[in-house]
């Protein structure tokens, strides 16, 4: 009879630390889930950010005044009573009158230390293929 309360008191014990394991697990899977839910708001409140600060932008450059200024900067464009006076160094100017564009374009071609220069599609191919080996 006392061996049979020793075998129920085994499975008494082995089923309290069951249950502790299914509690400890439960709690730990709630923890992640809690810090999984508080990662993705903190993300999403900074994505949330993100896109206002965009749409503002994106409002700012659709404005005529942005693309006044666009067009002043880059196409040398201006307003109807506008006077628009460049300020550059004589040196600066005596520097861009000497230089030939397409002169510079050829030299810059011609020095260019290419491999594959002159070779056929195929041969390329047996080049780049073959280089590293």
């Amino acid at each position: 009879m006392q061996e049979h309360f020793r075998y129920i008191i085994a499975g008494l014990v082995l089923l309290i630390f069951y249950l502790l394991y299914l509690i400890l697990h439960d709690k730990y899977s709630d923890y992640q889930i809690n810090e999984y839910i508080t990662f993705l708001e903190q993300d999403n409140a900074a994505r949330t950010e993100t896109i206002a600060e965009k749409e503002l932008y994106n409002a700012y450059v659709r404005t005529p005044a942005y693309e006044t200024r666009i067009a002043k900067a880059t196409q040398g464009k201006k307003l109807p009573g506008e006077e628009i006076i460049h300020i550059i160094s004589s040196e600066d100017a005596a520097q861009n009158t000497t230089i030939n564009v397409s002169e510079q374009i050829q030299s810059a071609l011609k020095s260019d230390e290419n491999p594959t220069k002159g070779m056929s599609n195929p041969e390329k191919w047996i080049y780049y293929l073959t280089k590293n080996l």
